[in-house]
């Protein structure tokens, strides 16, 4: 048996969501985590069924020493994968927002990109687009048989100090083929748009409510779309990133 945590908005004033409602309706108590929703992309435009078929991207930060911050990608996908390490996932960070990306995050198989022969530990590895050196490294999480691929790097160690350009484009190790691109979304680690990083575990058959807090001119200046909760221990699939718009439509 499984986790089903669904999410669901109660909007306030402006249809803005206020809270967050989240019931766990599965038979297992699951995780959930949050993340500013930055990007989405349409169904069936990967090309091959090896490629991942990218749904939606989050980004959230949190500290994790004084003056240093960690910040994850989030990126959801259609189809579901044995393992991710047979994938590859290139994060473009366009940190001064000149159209032009300063670094790549790239999610693979460690063993090859480091040494060309995989091992099945799937990671995390930041590159400066202008140096070609690794300037970060983290093990990427991204449990088997899933939809999720979660890549941390250090803010620091991209030089963040503002509202950062990402683009996701998602591909395959095991054969030629072209990838799957979302979108450009903006965030900001500084200033983030909307609460994130609120990890918590939710027990079967209990429901809690979030609440949310949202800066408006930063939500306007990102293009924020709202909230992206990830439940891991939720089926495969759209269930384990549930979508959360920033305004409710007027019925």
């Amino acid at each position: 048996g499984l986790s089903d945590i669904q999410a669901s908005a109660k909007a306030g004033a402006d249809r803005v969501t206020a809270s967050i409602d989240l019931a766990n309706k599965g038979v297992h108590a699951g995780t959930y985590d949050t993340y500013q929703w930055i990007a989405t992309d349409a169904a069936n435009d990967n090309g091959s069924a090896l490629v991942p078929d990218a749904r939606d991207v989050g980004a959230q930060s949190f500290p994790i020493a004084p003056g240093e911050d960690l910040m994850v990608i989030n990126v959801s996908t259609n189809n579901r994968f044995t393992t991710m390490a047979t994938n590859e996932f290139d994060v473009y960070l366009d940190t001064d927002l000149d159209g032009a990306p300063d670094f790549v995050m790239i999610g693979v198989d460690s063993g090859l990109l480091l040494g060309g022969a995989p091992d099945g530990d799937f990671a995390a590895f930041t590159i400066s687009l202008t140096t070609f050196d690794i300037v970060d490294v983290w093990s990427g999480f991204a449990p088997n048989n899933g939809t999720i691929a979660q890549l941390p790097v250090l803010a620091s160690s991209i030089g963040a100090t503002g509202p950062i350009g990402i683009t996701v484009e998602t591909g395959t190790v095991l054969q030629l083929a072209p990838f799957d691109t979302v979108a450009t979304g903006i965030y900001d680690p500084t200033r983030p748009a909307v609460n994130n990083g609120d990890f918590d575990v939710l027990d079967p058959a209990t429901r809690t409510a979030l609440p949310t807090t949202v800066d408006a001119v930063a939500a306007a200046e990102q293009g924020a779309l709202g909230w992206l909760v990830v439940s891991v221990d939720d089926a495969a699939g759209s269930r384990e990133a549930d979508r959360v718009p920033l305004r409710q439509r007027r019925d």
